[in-house]
C-alpha cells in the first residue's frame, strides 16, 4: 500500500496524479521490468558505457519485441527515445539473451526519463537475462541507475540474489527521485559493503521505507540510505543486525528526514567504528529515541546520532563502561527538549567522548563527571551554550590533559557558580574558553597550578559580564607560558580590579589582551618583570574606559621585544598616570601604547632612558618624572 497525497492506494494498481484515472499494470509473458506512463508525453531511453556492451529489445504491447537500438559517442551507449505519448502507455524492456556488464565506482548507466510522471514495474533482472532465471548482483551493478529521474513515482522488483562480488550495487540507485512513493522490496537477509548507501537520498515524496530484514551488516551498507527523505514516516520497526560488522554501518542513513516521528529499535549490543554517526541527524519531529543496549563501543559510534533532533523529549541511558574516541561527541547537540540527562555508564574515558554531547540541550542539572583520569578533549564543549544549566558538576581531576575542559561551560548563561577546580598539573588549552559568556557567573575558582602550560587560562572567563572582583585569585605562577593568560577576562565590562600577576619570566602573548575592553577596571597590580617577551602585553587593558592608575611596569628590554607593548593602553580614555622602568625604547615595538587616553597625565620613567614624544612614547601634554 503507498499515499499519494492523502489517499491509500494498493501498489498493484498505482493511480495517477489524477485519482480518477486508474492505472492498470501491463502483462506479459513473464515478470520483465517496465516503464508506464502516469500522463502524457514521457520519453524513455538509457545510457550506459560501451563496454558494458548491452542488447536490448523492448515491446509495447508484451508480445512483440523489436530491438532497441542504440548510438555510441564518447565511450558511451545512447538507446533510442521511446515515446509513451498517452496516460497508460508502457514498455517492457529486457536483454535479448544475456547480459552481463561490470560496473565501476565512476561508469554506470542511467535510465533517462523525461515529460510526465512515470511508473516502474516488473523486474529488474530481465536486464540481465531475458528467462529471468536466478541471477546474482555484481558490484556497482545499479548504482545511479534511476539518478535524478524526477518523475519516477514507483520501482521496479529488485529480484538479483547477493555475493561477497555485489558490493555498492543498489548505491545512489533512486538518487533525486522526488517523485518516489513506492519503494522496491528488500528481502535479502545477508548485506555486503555499501548496498544501500544513498539508494534513495533526496527521493522528497517518500513516506515509507521498504523493510530491512537483514541480520548481518556490512562497510557503509545503510550508509546516506534516506537522506532527505523530508516525507519519510513510517520505517523498519527493527535493524535486527545485533553485532555491528564493517564501519559507517548506518551513518546519515535517515538525516534530515524531517517528518520522521519514530526510530526502529536497534538491538545491537556490539558496535563499530562510525556506525550511528548522524544516524537521525536533522529529525527536527523524532520525539522518542530508540533503546541503545550496547556495552561494546566503537570509534565515533553515537557521535552526531541525534544531531539538531530538536523536539527529542529524552536522551537514552547508555550502558556501556568503557569509552571510546568520539564516542559520544555532539550525540544530543541541538536537542533543545531534553531536560534531564542520561544516566551514563563509562567508568574510563577516552578521547573527545563527552566532546559537545549536550551541546545548546534544555539541560538545568549537568552529568556527574567523577573521573580522576582524563582524556584529551573529553569534555570539550560537554555543556556548551546549554543556557538553563544552573550548577556545574565536581571535576575532581588533578592532573589535566589537552583541551580536556576546553568551551566545558561556553555561554552556559544561567551558571553562577564554577566548580571547584584543585589540577595542579595543566596541559594545552586545558581551561581555554572553559567559562566563556557565562554572564551570570559572579566568582572564580581558585587556580593552584603553579606549572603552567600554552594556551590554558586562554579566554577562560571571556564576557563574563557578572564578574566584579577578582583581586583574592591567587595566580601564583612565576613562568609564563605561550598565550597563557591571553583574553582571559576579556569583556569582563563589570570587572573592578585584577589578580595579582607576580610573574618575573613571560611568554610570547603570554598577557596579550587580558583585561581588554574591561570597562569599569580601576584597581590593577604592578607588572614585575624585567626581562620583556615578544607581543607580552599585547593590548593588555586596551579600552579600559575609566581606568586612571595604571601598573607599574618593570619590563626593561622594549627596545628587542616585538611588539611587547603594542597598544597595551589603547582607548584607556582616562588613564593619567605610568611608572616605566624600561632601559631602552622602541617605538614600533610600543606602537600607539597610549593612543586615546587622557589628554594630561604624569609619566615616571628613569633619567637614563630616552623616550620619545607622542602615542607610541610619552603623550603630548603630560608631564614627565624621573623614577628614583
Amino acid at each position: 500500500m503507498i499515499y499519494l497525497g492523502n489517499t491509500l492506494y494498493n501498489s498493484s494498481s498505482i493511480m495517477s496524479l489524477n485519482p480518477e484515472e486508474p492505472l492498470t499494470p501491463p502483462t506479459s509473458d513473464k515478470d520483465y521490468f517496465y516503464l508506464q506512463a502516469v500522463g502524457k508525453n514521457v520519453t524513455v531511453s538509457l545510457r550506459a558505457p560501451s563496454t558494458y556492451n548491452l542488447s536490448l529489445e523492448y515491446s509495447t504491447n508484451g508480445s512483440t519485441w523489436s530491438d532497441w537500438n542504440k548510438t555510441t559517442e564518447y565511450s558511451y551507449d545512447t538507446f533510442e527515445v521511446i515515446d509513451l505519448e498517452n496516460h497508460g502507455d508502457y514498455v517492457f524492456i529486457r536483454a535479448k539473451s544475456t547480459n552481463s556488464w561490470s560496473a565501476t565506482p565512476h561508469t554506470w548507466m542511467t535510465m533517462l526519463l523525461g515529460g510526465g510522471k512515470v511508473r516502474a514495474g516488473g523486474d529488474l533482472v530481465s536486464l540481465s537475462k531475458n528467462t529471468m532465471a536466478s541471477t546474482t548482483a555484481t558490484s556497482y551493478m545499479y548504482s545511479n541507475f534511476f539518478r535524478n529521474c524526477t518523475n519516477l513515482v514507483s520501482a521496479p522488483k529488485l529480484g538479483y540474489t547477493f555475493s561477497s562480488n555485489s558490493i555498492y550495487s543498489y548505491q545512489y540507485m533512486f538518487y533525486n527521485c522526488s517523485s518516489l512513493v513506492e519503494a522496491p522490496e528488500l528481502p535479502i537477509t545477508t548485506i555486503y559493503a555499501g548496498v544501500y548507501q544513498y539508494m534513495f537520498c533526496n527521493c522528497t515524496s517518500l513516506e515509507t521505507a521498504p523493510d530491512l530484514p537483514a541480520t548481518t551488516t556490512a562497510q557503509q551498507c545503510y550508509g546516506y540510505m534516506f537522506d532527505g527523505c523530508v516525507s519519510l514516516k513510517n520505517v523498519p520497526s527493527e535493524l535486527p543486525a545485533t553485532t555491528l560488522t564493517g564501519t559507517y554501518t548506518y551513518q546519515y542513513m535517515f538525516r534530515d528526514c524531517i517528518s520522521l516521528k519514530t526510530a526502529p529499535t536497534l538491538p545491537a549490543t556490539t558496535l563499530n567504528n562510525y556506525c550511528y554517526f548522524h544516524m537521525f541527524d536533522g529529525c527536527m519531529s523524532l520525539k522518542t529515541p530508540p533503546v541503545l543496549s550496547a556495552t561494546t563501543l566503537a570509534d565515533m559510534c553515537y557521535s552526531y546520532m541525534f544531531y539538531n533532533c530538536t523536539n527529542l523529549e529524552y536522551a537514552p541511558d547508555l550502558p556501556a563502561t568503557i569509552a571510546k574516541q568520539y564516542c559520544y561527541q555532539y550525540m544530543f547537540a541541538g536537542c533543545k527538549n531534553i531536560t534531564q540527562v542520561p544516566t551514563v555508564s563509562i567508568t574510563t574515558l577516552a578521547k573527545y567522548c563527552f566532546g559537545y554531547m549536550f551541546k545548546e540541550t534544555g539541560i538545568s542539572s549537568p552529568l556527574a563527571l567523577p573521573y580522576t583520569t582524563l582524556a584529551d578533549y573529553c569534555y570539550a564543549g560537554i555543556f556548551y551554550g546549554c543556557k538553563k544549566l544552573q550548577t556545574a558538576p565536581t571535576l575532581p581531576a588533578e592532573t589535566l590533559t589537552t583541551y580536556c575542559y576546553f568551551q566545558m561551560f561556553y555561554g552556559c548563561t544561567s551558571l553562577v557558580t564554577p566548580p571547584v577546580l584543585p589540577a595542579t598539573t595543566l596541559a594545552t588549552y586545558c581551561y581555554s574558553q572553559m567559562f566563556y559568556g557565562c554572564k551570570s557567573l559572579t566568582s572564580v575558582p581558585n587556580l593552584p597550578a603553579i606549572t603552567l602550560a600554552d594556551y590554558c587560562y586562554q579566554y577562560m572567563f571571556s564576557y563574563c559580564t557578572s564578574l566584579i572582583s577578582v583581586s583574592s585569585l591567587q595566580l601564583n605562577a612565576t613562568t609564563m607560558k605561550t598565550y597563557c593568560y591571553a583574553y582571559m577576562f576579556y569583556s569582563c565590562t563589570n570587572l573592578t580590579n585584577t589578580p595579582n600577576l607576580p610573574a618575573t619570566t613571560l611568554a610570547t602573548y603570554c598577557y596579550c589582551q587580558m583585561f581588554y575592553n574591561c570597562t569599569k577596571l580601576v584597581d590593577v597590580c604592578d607588572l614585575p618583570a624585567t626581562t620583556l617577551a615578544n607581543y607580552c602585553y599585547k593590548q593588555m587593558f586596551s579600552s579600559c574606559s575609566i581606568l586612571e592608575n595604571g601598573p607599574t611596569i618593570y619590563g626593561t628590554n622594549v627596545d628587542s621585544k616585538t611588539q611587547c607593548y603594542y597598544r597595551m593602553f589603547y582607548g584607556a580614555k582616562k588613564l593619567k598616570l605610568i611608572k616605566v622602568y624600561a632601559t631602552s625604547w622602541s617605538t614600533s615595538n610600543a606602537d600607539t601604547w597610549l593612543s586615546g587616553v587622557a589628554s594630561s597625565g604624569d609619566f615616571y620613567k628613569l633619567s637614563t632612558t630616552s623616550i620619545s614624544s607622542g602615542t607610541s612614547g610619552i603623550p603630548s601634554g603630560w608631564t614627565v618624572h624621573t623614577l628614583t
